[in-house]
């Protein structure tokens, strides 16, 4: 049961080595320092000498002649769980995103003209458990949606091959030119476990293709990779997009992902919270199996708090995106619809002009603006069909239009 946790923290030290050039030297840099805002009370700062010495170090792509753009530090909006170096000037997003199974690193950088996107994680991909007819049994008796997929494992060059085609296959002149492999990846992500102390599966693949956009070539790298632990197992990618010198590209990515720094409070933060959890968790299994031989009430009673529960979640997480979005403000429209493309989501606003982040998968959403949850329907369906499902409550709800 803490395979979940152990997971998530290794998750962007895969990425980091998903290029086959060799990543230049990175410079330490503090986890937290006198300008940073954090919801983790008094967080650990790693002390170290920063210079402002410019060299080819701090570059943003390795053997640069001058330092003409630099890289600052960024960090983790959401939680402070981490930092990273990112290029200066450029539109840089990092946070750490909530799903039900467990917490996912994002980042997204754009460069100033909008040539160049690169991106680590797709908050739409889930974790999944290998198929367990006890625990979907489970779930189905208590009314509780679970939190992981439950699908036998699919490897990298399987998984992402068709990723890759729904992702963008539909854009105008897309070519897959092919995968390359890269063992070193493989090689450094099992020395990495082993330092660690724990061993996961892992599959790796990496693909390059171009598509076409406004008269110019466009052209990408998909890193993808399945990881195992126990009874789990999930997907993680990386990736960007340029119209630029894809060499360079992919020598930044590295320069970034291998820059990431993980708040070390926050992690015993978490590992803490993990083990309550998991104690909960078990408590709650036997509780809930001695209740249902006994009295189906009170099963139904710790369903509806376990509901409530979810719910709880579920606002935090749209609060996040609503506070991600709002930071996407300042770019142009064909970012956003770029951003969302990747994201599986829409920008609905209401008719006071207030802005929500939802799936993309409805024709139509209705958003609570109390909590900030949503609802989405086809497109013919009004707030009165909505008021005839019985226990809920649509007195706060609005109709809400996407924003294209």
């Amino acid at each position: 049961m803490k395979k979940p946790v152990i997971i998530s923290a290794f998750i962007f030290s895969i990425f980091s080595l998903f290029s086959c050039t060799e990543s230049p030297k990175q410079q330490q840099h503090p986890l937290a320092d006198k300008k940073n805002k954090t919801t983790v009370q008094d967080p650990a700062v790693v002390e170290n000498d920063a210079t402002d010495e410019t060299s080819e170090e701090n570059s943003i792509y390795p053997n640069q002649q001058e330092n003409d753009n630099a890289m600052e530090i960024v960090y983790d909006m959401t939680e402070n769980s981490f930092c990273i170096a990112m290029p200066k000037g450029w539109k840089n997003i990092a946070l750490m995103h909530r799903l039900q199974a467990g917490p996912k690193t994002l980042v997204t950088t754009v460069s100033p003209d909008g040539n160049t996107v690169i991106y680590f994680g797709d908050p739409t991909l889930p974790i999944y458990a290998f198929p367990n007819p006890q625990m979907e049994m489970m779930y189905s008796n208590v009314g509780m949606r679970s939190p992981y997929q439950f699908l036998y494992y699919i490897d990298a060059e399987t998984y992402f091959n068709n990723y890759i085609r729904q992702r963008f296959g539909n854009l105008e002149g897309f070519v897959l030119d092919g995968k390359f492999e890269n063992k070193a990846l493989l090689e450094k992500q099992e020395r990495d476990m082993k330092k660690a102390g724990v061993q996961f599966q892992i599959t790796n693949v990496s693909y390059r293709f171009h598509y076409n956009s406004g008269g110019k070539k466009i052209n990408g790298v998909i890193n993808g990779c399945t990881v195992i632990a126990g009874t789990l197992w999930l997907p993680e990618v990386s990736g960007f997009c340029t119209t630029d010198d894809p060499e360079k590209a992919e020598a930044l990515m590295n320069t970034i992902a291998n820059s990431r720094v993980e708040n070390p409070q926050w992690r015993q933060l978490q590992d803490q919270k993990h083990q309550q959890t998991m104690a909960q968790i078990d408590e709650n299994t036997r509780r809930m199996t001695a209740q249902h031989e006994q009295n189906m009430a009170n099963i139904q009673a710790s369903s509806q708090a376990h509901q409530q529960r979810m719910a709880n979640l579920q606002q935090a997480s749209d609060a996040r995106n609503q506070a991600w979005a709002q930071n996407q403000a300042s770019q142009d429209n064909s970012h956003k619809q770029f951003i969302n493309s990747i994201n599986n989501e829409h920008t609905v606003m209401d008719a006071s002009g207030n802005t929500f982040q939802v799936d993309n998968y409805q024709q139509k959403y209705f958003v609570d603006k109390t909590n900030n949850t949503y609802i989405g329907t086809h497109g013919t369906v009004t707030l009165d069909d909505l008021r005839r499902i019985k226990g809920i409550n649509f007195e706060n709800f609005t109709e809400t239009q996407i924003i294209r």
